[in-house]
């Protein structure tokens, strides 16, 4: 596998679009891709793109030059394109004719009877067994103790503690965008887990948003809301889109009132009720 990495190097202030290739690339199937954080070195901004680049097939690739565009003040979409690049595939298999080729499969050997192991394995097995049998007796003459009940905290004050996390590192000043929405997502993902038994993580944004539309505890708002920010994250995770400030700020607030309409009533609430 060939990790692909397009670097921009940019002024602040300047709208970046890496290129969309798609599944595919020169030859190459592209098998996964993604953002490296953001990092600023001599007050300019650094951006990197990479793609995972795999092919079963020999012979000479070129990948074509990059095109990336950019907004700068003006508002006026620009261009600029990269270098292609050669590739090279070879094959490890040796030519006909290699010694270190496959060679004809050698006759089976018989191995000699390892008693010792048998003993060994029958002595171990009566040994299990025993401790089984004596772990049953103990089990049915031991007294009874009362179970232990252990609180678990509430699953809206673990999603409360993550987004103060997020807001105390500050990744929307840092420029660690990617890595803002992430968490974001897995906060929401995680406490929809824990309050409802949704499998969140485990979910596409597709595969959540079709169980979430028929999910009883669910208000046409919270549904809205939902659908809102998985597709805000997912034009953000996977089409490169650079969001302000401003929407940023949005989706945090957008999971908290998620945590805030959806928690589970504290005591003194239900007294009031």
């Amino acid at each position: 596998k060939i990790k692909y990495t397009i670097i921009v190097k940019s002024d602040s202030g300047i709208e970046i679009k890496f290129p969309e290739f798609g599944e595919n690339l020169a030859g190459f199937a592209i098998k996964d891709f993604g953002r490296s954080p953001e990092t600023k070195k001599g007050g300019r901004r650094i951006q990197e793109q990479w793609y995972l680049l795999d092919t079963y097939t020999t012979g000479s690739y070129t990948l074509p030059a990059p095109v990336v565009r950019y907004t700068p003040a003006d508002g006026i979409e620009e261009e600029i394109e990269g270098q292609e690049l050669t590739i090279e595939v070879k094959s490890l298999i040796p030519e006909e004719g290699d010694e270190t080729g496959i060679m004809d499969i050698k006759s089976p050997v018989n191995l000699p009877v390892n008693y010792n192991k048998i003993i060994a394995a029958v002595v171990l097995t009566l040994l299990i067994i025993a401790g089984l049998i004596a772990g049953f007796i103990f089990f049915l003459n031991k007294k009874k103790n009362p179970i232990s009940i252990y609180q678990t905290r509430p699953p809206h004050e673990i999603a409360y503690e993550q987004l103060e996390i997020i807001k105390q590192d500050d990744l929307i000043g840092l420029g660690f965008i990617e890595e803002y929405y992430v968490r974001l997502s897995d906060t929401a993902r995680h406490y929809l887990e824990n309050r409802f038994g949704l499998r969140a993580p485990e979910m596409t944004s597709e595969e959540f948003l079709q169980a979430a539309s028929v999910y009883s505890d669910f208000k046409d708002s919270i549904r809205g809301l939902l659908k809102d920010f998985m597709a805000h994250c997912d034009l953000v995770k996977f089409a490169c889109y650079g969001p302000d400030e401003k929407e940023m700020k949005a989706a945090f607030y957008s999971v908290k009132q998620l945590v805030d309409d959806t928690r589970e009533p504290d005591a003194e609430q239900e007294g009031q009720k």
